[in-house]
């Protein structure tokens, strides 16, 4: 699916909640919203809530209705104050929240109770514009700082995340800009308009096709903060394109793409969750890496595919292990991408022995402790964004030369070749 039929079925979706919510709206006013978000900026809720709300022109009796149905459908959140009666009564999350002035609000879109006259609209728009920015500063909280109700906000925005599929030169050409080689027969068409003098060639440019992602999700114990948002982050990148491999690892290896097909998001994030043998126990980074070149199922899709671990690097074993996989990783994909959630603090330096071992054949460390981090690691895959510098090179630490080939571990050394000595000379 393109992006534009996913952006309309998302709108067509938006539409039929609104209709069953009481409001009438008109083919043109869902086009209308369909132009305007063209030109918004991605991943801003506050200006999405604004754009829908003046281009479908949405009358100040039917605001809280509204604001329920854009919260449920765009939020996740469920059960969205729709009548006085249920605003005016205090919850246990607003009695929360004035206990802890600090953590930012996970309420939905909630708006001044639209009375008429000036004075309620400058209430209504100040109140909806802070629950956008609680909603912008939840998207920079990290994920341990987060409470239940935030997590799960936080889980279903990452739910609706979208990454294009990094594009490859394929061996096809077609007609293009980029100079490749020159099309002849184009060519000749031209020169024959100006008396056989060939003013402009025509060129020809491979065509580009999607690579290949490959995803290693990290569910070990030190990784709890992190491994549910991590799941919906899988989610979404097996939602947005096709070729994507996602696989769980701890003490072992495990495939979940054919359960986050789903189209019932919660029953298959339920199912994988609950195929993770391992979830919440220790790690084994190396022995994840190596066999995952052994499995049937991936093994074909990493050649030429971008890998992206998502681990804290927090190797139990031998780092030369590691150290030698990342290796044999390198040299069969295209990139390698690591998501650290502990690389969101400045402090952080990957001088561990497990992540020192594997950095230099990382392409990109990219944190992963929010969902705005999340949002640009999906836009470093889709070619949007170049990764950062800082994080790919971190300050104050100076990468090991690459070797030409590391020395196998003793462990998995094989073994010793038979010496060779000359046979005996015949008498």
């Amino acid at each position: 699916m393109t992006e534009a039929a996913a952006l309309t079925g998302a709108l067509v979706g938006f539409a039929r909640l609104l209709r069953e919510r009481g409001l009438s709206l008109s083919p043109a006013e869902a086009s209308r919203l369909q132009a305007a978000l063209a030109v918004l900026p991605p991943g801003d809720i506050g200006y999405l809530y604004w754009a829908a709300r003046a281009c479908l022109a949405v009358p100040p009796a039917l605001g809280r209705a509204y604001d329920a149905a854009f919260a449920e459908y765009f939020l996740g959140i469920q059960g969205a104050p729709a009548g006085p009666d249920a605003r005016d009564q205090p919850t246990e999350r607003s009695r929360a929240e004035q206990d802890q002035p600090g953590v930012p609000s996970a309420a939905a879109l909630d708006v001044a109770h639209e009375r008429g006259d000036d004075a309620g609209e400058e209430a209504e728009r100040q109140q909806a514009g802070e629950a956008a920015s609680a909603a912008e500063v939840l998207r920079i909280t990290p994920f341990p700082a987060c409470t239940p109700q935030e997590l799960d906000i936080l889980a279903a925005m990452a739910r609706r995340l979208r990454a294009r599929p990094p594009q490859r030169p394929g061996r096809r050409m077609a007609p293009g800009y980029r100079k490749e080689a020159v099309d002849l027969r184009s060519s000749v068409r031209r020169a024959m308009k100006t008396q056989a003098d060939l003013l402009v060639p025509a060129w020809r440019q491979h065509q580009r096709r999607p690579r290949r992602v490959v995803v290693l999700l990290d569910v070990s114990r030190s990784m709890t903060p992190y491994s549910r948002l991590l799941l919906q982050f899988g989610y979404a990148l097996v939602a947005s394109r096709t070729a994507v491999e996602v696989v769980c690892f701890g003490t072992q290896l495990t495939r979940i793409t054919g359960m986050l097909r789903s189209r019932r998001s919660a029953r298959a994030l339920e199912r994988a969750a609950m195929s993770v043998l391992d979830w919440n126990g220790s790690t084994r980074i190396a022995d994840a890496v190596g066999g995952l070149r052994s499995m049937r199922s991936v093994r074909g899709a990493l050649r030429g595919a971008v890998v992206v671990i998502c681990s804290d690097g927090l190797e139990q074993g031998d780092p030369a292990d590691l150290g030698h996989q990342m290796y044999l990783l390198r040299r069969t994909c295209h990139q390698v991408i690591w998501v650290n959630p502990l690389a969101g603090d400045d402090r952080y330096q990957p001088i561990a022995g497990g992540m020192r071992a594997a950095l230099p054949w990382v392409d990109a460390l990219m944190p992963g402790h929010t969902l705005a981090a999340l949002e640009n690691v999906a836009a470093v895959l889709s070619g949007a964004a170049p990764p950062p510098r800082s994080l790919s090179r971190p300050a104050g630490l100076v990468r090991p030369a690459r070797p030409a080939d590391p020395a196998r571990p003793a462990h998995q050394a094989g073994p010793a070749r038979p010496e060779l000595r000359p046979a005996p000379a015949r008498a």
